[in-house]
């Protein structure tokens, strides 16, 4: 198994700085969840944020079933307060290193 340093570095400082007592990596949602019937989907809340802000639909034809088994988080963190383990605070981050810069292009370029 192959060790990313940048997901290393911040699985760490989500649990020492961050007081996360559950910290993962490369977590992926279970496609045996049930989806929650009468929720907006955060896919189509984006969708609409995009649309306004880009004019443009980037996920195209994608649904969300779809996205979801795709998706992985990097390093997932979640912070309980310690007498209820409510959750306080939950972190999602995806770590990329690019030596040259991101070379994605315009963002026309990038979106499509």
């Amino acid at each position: 198994m192959k060790i990313e340093v940048g997901e290393s570095l911040m699985r760490s400082w989500l649990r020492h700085v961050e007081g996360c007592q559950i910290a993962e990596l490369n977590w992926k949602p279970s496609s045996s969840w049930p989806v929650l019937d009468g929720t907006p989907s955060l896919m189509d809340v984006a969708r609409k944020h995009f649309k306004k802000e880009l004019g443009d639909d980037i996920f195209k034809e994608q649904t969300a079933p779809q996205l979801l088994k795709q998706a992985e988080i990097d390093v997932l963190g979640i912070r309980l307060d310690p007498p209820n383990g409510r959750i306080l605070k939950i972190y999602c981050v995806d770590v990329a290193f690019h030596q040259n810069g991101l070379g994605y292009g315009d963002v026309a370029e990038t979106r499509l």
